[in-house]
């Protein structure tokens, strides 16, 4: 491959959003096209990787941007994010995988659904920098390496009881980690006021349902809930701390605290105590089964990149250089 000298030019606002070569004009088209990197055949052309670089670039501000040791690693980043990808994808090629039309729709039915409307959707997608057809492809490439993951689990996947055995000693070798620390279940009004904390009180201790009285009184953001707070480790807050010494249903006196004035009643109590191995089987089994896919991921890639065919334009790299610009401009 040939040295070419451009640049790389960002530009930005606040946030470095999209990236072309400079001088990639009509008279110039090559330079645009000109290989980054080839993995197996496959390339990853300039404009390309200068795509990708400003998504990496995008949460530094434009001084750190321009920051050689952080260009390096954000170039390593792409780099490393396309070699593995391109591995993935020549694998399920190889096994036959692929992602259905149902497969996406399915997927992206539950993404959006993760946000409350429309606006807030496409707001998060123009924040990543990210056009609809590009989320579709990420979200087409996030549903292969899933199939992916899966076949090479299974052929380095280790069996349900080998994982139980290894949970079981890791409990015992770590009980104290879960240990459950003493608990109050409480329930609160806060208000500005200290006479206004004394009222409230006195309505409660007269028969006034306090979650009714939260609801319409408490400032604090468990107000809706009726002034439940759950359960709480003492140290959480001073305020609460005070409700380790009482009994099950006392009301407290009035709490001055930073965030005004409490009324605490304890609803339940728990002791400190230690989760049996039942109790924190199935998540340990997940964690331990987490960390083997992943070590499993692991040497199946680093197999993969020994037996690739990497090639790498180190000089188009190295003089690639970051502009910034105001986007206003």
């Amino acid at each position: 491959m040939t040295p070419l000298s451009k640049t790389l030019r960002l530009f930005s606002a606040l946030l470095l959003t999209t990236a072309i070569l400079s001088g990639c004009t009509k008279k110039a088209p090559p330079a645009a096209k000109s290989p980054v990197l080839i993995v197996n055949g496959e390339a990853l052309i300039a404009t390309d990787f200068a795509k990708s670089l400003a998504r990496q670039l995008k949460k530094f501000d434009a001084l750190a941007a321009k920051d050689p040791a952080i260009i390096r690693k954000a170039k390593e980043a792409v780099i490393r994010e396309f070699i593995v990808s391109t591995l993935l994808r020549q694998y399920a090629t190889s096994k036959d995988l692929v992602v259905t039309q149902q497969d996406i729709d399915i997927e992206i039915d539950r993404v959006r659904k993760t946000y409350p409307d429309d606006f807030t959707f496409k707001t998060a997608l123009a924040t990543e920098g990210l056009s609809i057809d590009e989320w579709r492809e990420r979200i087409t490439k996030s549903l292969l390496e899933k199939k992916v993951f899966k076949v090479i689990d299974n052929s380095t996947g280790t069996q349900q009881k080998d994982l139980e055995a290894d949970a079981q000693k890791f409990y015992e070798e770590h009980k104290s980690e879960f240990i459950r620390p003493a608990q109050v279940h409480l329930q609160q009004i806060v208000v500005t006021k200290e006479d206004d904390a004394q009222r409230l009180m006195k309505k409660i201790r007269e028969g006034t349902p306090m979650s009714d009285l939260a609801k319409r009184f408490s400032i604090s953001p468990d107000g809706a809930e009726g002034g439940d707070i759950g359960y709480v480790s003492k140290g959480t807050t001073p305020a609460f701390d005070t409700a380790f010494n009482m009994r099950k249903g006392q009301l407290s006196g009035v709490i001055k605290s930073n965030y005004g004035f409490h009324v605490i009643k304890v609803l339940d109590k728990r002791d400190q105590t230690r989760q049996s191995f039942d109790q924190v089987k199935k998540r340990l089994m997940m964690r331990l089964a987490m960390e083997r896919q992943q070590e499993g991921f692991q040497k199946w890639l680093e197999t993969e990149i020994k037996k690739a065919k990497v090639e790498r334009n180190d000089s188009l790299l190295e003089t690639m250089k970051i502009h910034t610009e105001d986007a206003q401009k």
